[in-house]
C-alpha cells in the first residue's frame, strides 16, 4: 500500500475534522471561497465527531488506502483529545445512483460530516446540497462535485499534472502506431480528473 495514498487519506480526514470545529461563517468572509454552507451545523466543540466516508466504490487499492489513512487519523485525533469516528461505506461498483443512496442514508443517520469522491460531478450535487441544508459538513476529495454542493474540495493533483503523467506513459510516446490523438490512446475518461488532455498536452511538452 502506498504511503503517499495513505498520507493523503490522513490529510483529507484531518482537514475535515478541523473544518467541523470552525464556524461556517468564517468561510464566507473569504472572497476566494466558492463552496456551500451547512445550515445551522451542530456545535461540535468538545463533542465526539462522527463522519461518513463515501468514496466512488470500495474494494480497490486506492480507496482502501484512503480508508486506512482516515482510520489512522481518527485514532490520532482521539488520542489528542478530539474524539473522532469515521466509517467508510460505498457501492462495490462505481455507480452514481447507488452512491447517492449511501449519502442519503448518512444524512438520515445524522452524521456530523460526509466525505465523498464523486462518481458524477452533476448527479451527486443535489444530495450533497441536501446534506448541507441538514447541517452536515461536506468535504470532497479525489473527484469533485459542483462547488456550491460542498464546503471544500481537496485535490491531490492538478488536472495538468495528471494529463502530463498520462501522456508520458501513453503508447503515443513510445512509437508511431498510435496516430489517433489523445482520445485514440484511451486517455479520455474520468472527466473530473482530466479537464482536457488534448488542450493541455502542447503546454506540457
Amino acid at each position: 500500500m502506498s504511503p503517499r495514498k495513505n498520507n493523503f487519506g490522513k490529510s483529507v480526514f484531518a482537514f475535515f475534522s478541523l473544518v467541523t470545529l470552525l464556524s461556517s461563517s468564517a468561510f464566507g468572509a473569504d472572497s476566494s471561497y466558492d463552496g456551500g454552507q451547512p445550515t445551522h451545523p451542530k456545535d461540535l466543540k468538545g463533542k465526539k465527531i462522527v463522519l461518513a466516508d463515501v468514496p466512488k466504490l470500495i474494494g480497490i487499492g486506492y480507496f482502501a488506502a484512503t480508508t486506512k489513512g482516515e482510520a489512522e487519523a481518527a485514532t490520532e485525533l482521539t488520542k489528542n483529545g478530539l474524539p473522532t469516528e469515521v466509517t467508510t461505506d460505498a457501492p462495490t461498483e462505481a455507480a452514481i445512483q447507488k452512491q447517492i443512496e449511501y449519502i442519503d442514508n448518512d444524512i438520515s443517520r445524522g452524521m456530523d460530516g460526509i466525505l465523498f469522491a464523486a462518481n458524477d460531478l452533476s448527479a451527486i450535487s443535489p444530495v450533497l446540497r441536501k446534506a448541507l441544508k441538514a447541517g452536515v459538513h461536506v468535504i470532497g476529495y479525489d473527484a469533485e462535485s459542483q462547488p456550491d454542493a460542498r464546503e471544500w474540495f481537496i485535490q491531490q493533483a492538478t488536472p495538468e499534472g495528471i494529463a502530463k503523467a498520462l501522456i508520458d506513459h501513453s503508447p503515443c510516446r513510445r512509437g508511431p502506431d498510435c496516430g489517433q490523438g489523445a482520445s485514440g490512446c484511451g486517455l479520455y475518461g474520468e472527466s473530473e480528473r482530466v479537464e482536457s488532455i488534448e488542450n493541455s498536452a502542447p503546454a506540457l511538452d
